[in-house]
């Protein structure tokens, strides 16, 4: 079994990376790929935690693009660590995340909600404070039922308190991954909101012409319904179906490394596959 969508104290998980590779070891992972969040910081730690262990490492990042409707991260696979473009990129990403957070944090302030950037950063794990962090803290403080209200009323691009942030375009999201080396994979297609199999099919079609890579047909929030019309698209357009859990730990308890909320279970098949689209593009 293998999970290709996992994140650490280095964006908003609550695992450091070498709990989450130790964690990967206990429940029998043979593969791994760790994509935080506009960020390779934790990477190099979990290479290291790695050594030795019966477990495939994947070095992956999670990007979000800007859309003109829903929501669209690309995971990027097997990247290398030291390519400066790419750096450069996640570099403004995580100032343009520093600078909107006090924002937010103003306009809920307006709203009548008392909240500090200070308490904010506290419920960071490490350098990344990010709208997760704001909604944990407004959860704590009781304003919300759950981090979900707290998106949807307040933090989403729909919230009375969102505020758009640097975000790439998909076609440069998907070339910066290709230079460093990697995959470009479509996260969570299901928030990307198409009505229904044709617009879906008709809005993954406009990214595999930019050069998209895969699409992760496996996914906690994924029916079996769009799992087989993701299936049928990847069939399509030739691009490859990988799973994740997007496993948080404690800020997402019902989410479980390797099996999301129970029914994941993908094997080490989808990364050799993975592995041999790499090959034919190098």
């Amino acid at each position: 079994m293998i999970d290709l969508h996992t994140h650490t104290t280095a964006s908003d998980g609550s695992y450091s990376p070498t709990g989450l590779v130790e964690l990967a070891e206990q429940v029998a992972l043979e593969g791994l790929a760790i994509t935080d969040h506009d960020t390779l910081a934790g990477l190099a730690e979990a290479q290291q935690a790695a050594e030795g262990a019966n477990l495939e490492l994947v070095n992956g990042v999670e990007l979000a693009c800007k859309v003109p409707v829903g929501t669209l991260h690309i995971l990027g696979y097997f990247i290398e660590l030291d390519d400066r473009a790419l750096g450069d990129l996640l570099g403004r990403m995580v100032e343009s995340r520093r600078k909107r957070n006090p924002q937010i944090i103003a306009k809920l302030n307006e709203l009548g909600y008392e909240i500090t950037m200070a308490e904010v950063r506290a419920q960071a794990s490490g350098p990344i404070v990010s709208r997760l962090h704001i909604a944990l803290l407004m959860l704590d403080k009781g304003y919300v039922g759950n981090v979900h209200e707290a998106f949807g009323r307040f933090l989403g691009d729909e919230g009375s308190a969102y505020v758009q942030r640097t975000e790439p375009k998909p076609g440069e999201a998907i070339e910066l991954i290709h230079q460093a080396g990697g995959l470009a994979v479509v996260a969570h297609p299901v928030h990307l909101r198409a009505g229904d199999e044709q617009e879906l099919s008709k809005k993954l079609k406009e990214l595999a012409d930019l050069g998209l890579d895969g699409l992760e047909v496996w996914y906690p929030e994924h029916t079996a319904e769009l799992t087989e019309q993701l299936w049928r698209i990847c069939q399509r357009l030739d691009l490859a179906a990988v799973g994740g859990s997007d496993f948080h730990g404690a800020v997402k308890e019902h989410i479980k490394l390797g099996t999301g909320r129970g029914g994941l279970n993908i094997p080490l098949e989808i990364l050799e596959r993975l592995k041999k689209r790499l090959s034919r593009k190098s």
